[in-house]
């Protein structure tokens, strides 16, 4: 069958011929068309040089289906490697170049021509001629002008429509990645005819009444032919878009978001990019202003129905457009878009593209890139305060304005912060998008960056009594917060007052799969966000207010991370897949960062309360001790557990969290627990478990700070460690691990606080003290043996020095 895809395919030297179930006429080598494809160039170059429109037009044709079919088949006689070695076609070029000029003359046909240039767009774009120079600068050649000439053979709508289509093939070769610098010296005609075609398009596609049009000078087309044309201008609407995409994104990109230009197919610039860095000046600056307005006249035709590939040019332009307009040396493009400008366009994708079923799932990447690049905009530059700038802020520059300290700019990035919080809940909630870690990345990011902006400025300024706005029962907050997601932003983004009371970025912790369900999906991604969000939650000033205020929620985010963890643990008995290790492990280490936040949260208050300046409610504190409380049962839990895995993650959690601040907090509520998976027999703990878990104990007695609890602990230790020293007298078998830990966590107490391990060693029995001495002493012989090493002395053998210990009782 000639569509078979085997015909196109070339062997390599020494590969095997084509076999297996299936294969065609196609997959034998003397069979495919790709033997005979010099005979059937030589055809189509004979017929396309003919003076006969018609034959000549079949000859094109056919050469387009050959470049086509053949684009990616590569000389077999290059060599192996598949990227150094040029595309069979490159063979061919001067016969393809031939039929190209020969119908580009000035009395070609104009649908004859149409088709020449199709085919010079598709072996420039298909780099299927070693000088694509040469064929651009035919392609270029009319723009050179100022003013569009009609061909006089023709009539002048026919003409109009080729020159369209000559302008749609640049601007798609623009769109492309090109090595080499072929457009470089056709850009500023380039730009200025799509600025051109862009202004007369709005004309006609405005849907105006025609004494309106008659009041226009067109540059592209003739008054007399705008019904003729209209259809023309509208089908190379979004490639006209296209071009002055890649114009923007090689004119300026900023380089804090340049790596965030479209991930679809969207190349960053193009061949633009790598011929036109800094090119600004080759962007007239009405281009921008006639680009937005055109998708936004697409985006409110109810009657033109535009494509999704077409829409994900309407917002791949919008986004391409504001980033240049938010470079600094962008000249006048700067002031094109105002706030007002700005906001007026979102709330139009808002309407078209978001609250539309049909559209907002299948462009929620666009969607997502296209917040995620204005919002990088908004907060990768610090909004900037001082004395306020004189003049009308909806009259600004959008990125100016937005990053503002006034009033307005904050009302301004509310209404950005409502649409980009419903945009992020979408893509949290889209399994087709979780499964990408760019999209998952770009989502967690924009949440980062506006809670960061939201929660300072929902807490209180400080001071007096605070109350505490969580229940006891999480429960009920879990109801409050199902909501979160519903009704129009713009109406609680518009009320100043509605955002000081509240910041809805905290409902995504409780009504999205961020973080426990996207952890499974992304683990890395989602971790390196959640921390950063456990930081925020728990970064504050010394105020009450807002210390107070901010702990309900920590504590009630820790109460839902825990349950899901003692559902996991609940069962210890039950044998764990690889799968529930694998949550169980996710489960601790997102655990982990929430409870070091959490804890200095309570270290702060603990501050505050002594001076008096904060009282929690009895609501919150009820919160926070279902949070302890919960903590230390997942600790139980998960130290008695029977699978291995699951106990040594406990105690590696443990081990993170004494490395900070938190140990302070969760010491009194760790240290019961291992006593209890130590001394729990028959024993959960492997050896390598052991020696970690009395590395614990180690780190709970000497980090502790407070000396009350110190001297409890201390005595608590070394009790525990007499009586497993003793009962290893009776049963060797059953602690054997033990003994080398325990008398290294006494060595390191007595490094820290050797008059506090005398008193409690002094409080033991005789036989508890002679128990403790002697597994010190056993630990030194031992680590004496061990640094002198198996080798025998050759000498007379020297007296044995006596063992002596520093404490002496």
């Amino acid at each position: 069958a000639p569509d078979d895809p085997g015909h196109s395919q070339l062997e390599m030297p020494g590969s095997p011929a084509v076999k297996g179930r299936g294969a065609t006429a196609a997959g034998a080598p003397a069979h495919r068309l790709v033997h005979y494809l010099d005979t059937i160039v030589t055809m189509a170059s004979h017929a396309s040089s003919s003076d006969e429109a018609s034959l000549a037009t079949a000859g094109l044709n056919l050469m387009l289906l050959i470049i086509r079919r053949f684009r990616h088949t590569r000389d077999a006689q290059a060599g192996e490697d598949a990227e150094g070695v040029p595309l069979l076609l490159v063979q061919f070029e001067a016969q393809i170049s031939a039929s190209i000029r020969h119908n580009m003359r000035a009395e070609t046909n104009p649908a004859t021509l149409r088709v020449a240039l199709e085919l010079v767009r598709d072996v420039v774009i298909a780099r299927a001629c070693t000088s694509p120079q040469r064929l651009i600068a035919l392609l270029m050649q009319p723009f050179s002008g100022s003013t569009f000439e009609p061909d006089p053979l023709f009539c002048e709508s026919a003409s109009t429509q080729t020159f369209v289509f000559r302008l749609r093939c640049a601007c798609e070769i623009l769109d492309t990645e090109m090595e080499e610098p072929c457009m470089a010296p056709h850009l500023k005609e380039l730009a200025r005819w799509t600025e051109h075609a862009l202004r007369d398009g709005a004309v006609l596609l405005a849907g105006l009444p025609l004494q309106s049009v008659k009041t226009y000078q067109p540059t592209c087309f003739s008054l007399s032919d705008y019904k003729a044309v209209q259809p023309c201008f509208r089908e190379a609407l979004a490639t006209f878009l296209r071009g002055t995409c890649a114009l923007c994104s090689a004119a300026a990109v900023p380089a804090a978001v340049e790596g965030h230009s479209a991930r679809r197919g969207a190349p960053a610039g193009g061949a633009a990019g790598a011929a036109a860095a800094g090119a600004g000046d080759r962007t007239p600056p009405d281009l921008m202003g006639l680009a937005l307005g055109l998708v936004v006249l697409a985006l409110g035709d109810q009657s033109a129905q535009p494509t999704l590939p077409d829409m994900r040019v309407h917002l791949r332009t919008i986004r391409q457009v504001l980033l240049h307009t938010a470079t600094p040396g962008s000249g006048d493009a700067a002031s094109t878009i105002s706030v007002r400008y700005f906001l007026d366009l979102f709330a139009r994708v808002w309407t078209y593209v978001f609250r539309v079923p049909g559209r907002c799932m299948p462009m929620l990447p666009e969607l997502l890139e296209l917040f995620h690049a204005v919002s990088g905009v908004i907060w990768r530059e610090a909004p900037r305060s001082g004395i306020p700038t004189p003049g009308d802020h909806a009259e600004r520059p959008w990125a100016e304005g937005l990053r503002g300290d006034s009033e307005d700019s904050r009302l301004a990035r509310d209404t950005m912060s409502a649409y980009s919080l419903h945009v992020v809940a979408a893509a949290l909630r889209s399994e087709a998008l979780g499964a990408e870690a760019g999209g998952v990345s770009q989502a967690l990011e924009i949440l980062v960056w506006w809670l960061s902006d939201a929660l300072p400025r929902s807490l209180p300024d400080g001071g007096g009594d605070a109350r505490g706005g969580a229940g006891a029962e999480a429960e009920e907050d879990d109801d409050i917060v199902a909501a979160a997601l519903e009704g129009d932003p713009t109406s609680d983004a518009s009320s100043g007052a509605a955002s000081k009371r509240s910041c809805p970025w905290l409902w995504l912790l409780f009504g999205s799969p961020f973080p426990q369900a996207l952890i499974k999906v992304q683990p890395a991604v989602t971790l390196k966000s959640w921390r950063t969000v456990c930081t925020i939650l728990s970064s504050s000033t010394q105020s009450a207010g807002i210390v107070s205020h901010q702990l309900p929620y920590l504590a009630l985010i820790v109460n839902k991370l825990t349950k899901g963890l003692i559902e996991l643990l609940e069962d210890h008995a039950r044998t764990l897949s690889e799968v529930d290790e694998r949550d169980v492990v996710y489960a601790f280490a997102l655990q982990v960062p929430a409870l070091s936040a959490i804890c200095e949260l309570l270290l702060k208050a603990t501050v505050l309360h002594k001076t008096s300046q904060v009282r929690l409610s009895g609501n919150v504190k009820a919160t926070v001790n279902t949070c302890l409380a919960d903590i230390k049962q997942v600790f139980l839990m998960g130290l008695q557990h029977n699978n291995a895995k699951v106990v040594q993650t406990t105690i590696s959690s443990m081990q993170n969290l004494l490395q900070g601040r938190a140990s302070a907090v969760l010491c009194p509520i760790m240290m019961p627990c291992m006593v209890v998976g130590l001394v729990r027999q028959p024993s959960t703990l492997s050896a390598a478990a052991v020696e970690s878990a009395w590395g614990v104990m180690s780190a709970i007695l000497v980090g502790q700070q407070a000396q009350g609890l110190v001297e409890a602990s201390t005595r608590m230790a070394v009790r525990l460690i007499a009586s497993i020293a003793e009962f290893s007298a009776w049963s060797p078998v059953a602690f054997a691990a033990h003994s080398a830990p325990m008398a290294q966590l006494l060595l390191q107490v007595a490094r820290v606080d050797q008059p506090g391990l005398k008193a409690a060693i002094a409080g033991l029995s005789a036989s508890g003290q002679q128990t403790v001495q002697n597994l010190l002493r056993e630990q030194m012989s031992a680590s004496a043996s061990a640094q002198s090493g198996p080798a025998a002395p050759t000498g007379p053998a020297a007296p044995k020095a006596k063992i002596e210990l520093k404490l002496k009782f």
